[in-house]
């Protein structure tokens, strides 16, 4: 396959990741109801659910991370095989908190309950703040694809 080719699917993929990002983000506000819905004495099977606008963003999300990661496998397997995490501390850390993050969804396949909810909230900020680090750190190498894309 081209290098062209590839580098115009990482393109689109780090859109939709972007995009994903964004509506995760936005989408969590469907839950400033809940608190007061659980005060007011409602199950959290009742107030939280996979048909939920943010469930579904998310299950997207980290659907465009695993392609994220299956684009730069070969980068990730020197990263772990070269043991290079300390030189690439973001990127390690990112990839670590995404797999406890995406372990926290896995737990809502067996409910919802105050446990999942609560350890989802704690560790999914994290996530967020080093996605964030991850994007900013890339962000010449992003606006290069750019550069790219308009010089065709």
């Amino acid at each position: 396959m081209s290098t062209d080719i590839k580098s115009i699917r990482k393109f689109f993929t780090d859109i939709l990741l972007m995009l994903g990002l964004l509506g995760c983000g936005i989408s969590t506000t469907v839950f400033d109801a809940s608190e007061e819905k659980l005060k007011g004495g409602a199950q959290f099977a009742d107030v939280f659910s996979w048909n939920s606008i943010h469930c579904i963003l998310s299950t997207f999300f980290i659907s465009m991370i695993l392609v994220h990661f299956w684009q730069h496998r070969v980068y990730l397997k020197l990263l772990v095989t070269k043991k290079l995490f300390i030189k690439n501390k973001i990127i390690s850390l990112t990839a670590l908190v995404f797999s406890i993050t995406a372990i926290s969804c896995l737990f809502y396949l067996t409910g919802f309950s105050s446990a999942t909810v609560q350890f989802h909230t704690s560790v999914a900020p994290v996530l967020l703040a080093l996605i964030g680090l991850h994007l900013i750190s890339k962000i010449k190498r992003f606006l290069g694809l750019i550069q790219t894309r308009k010089a065709l």
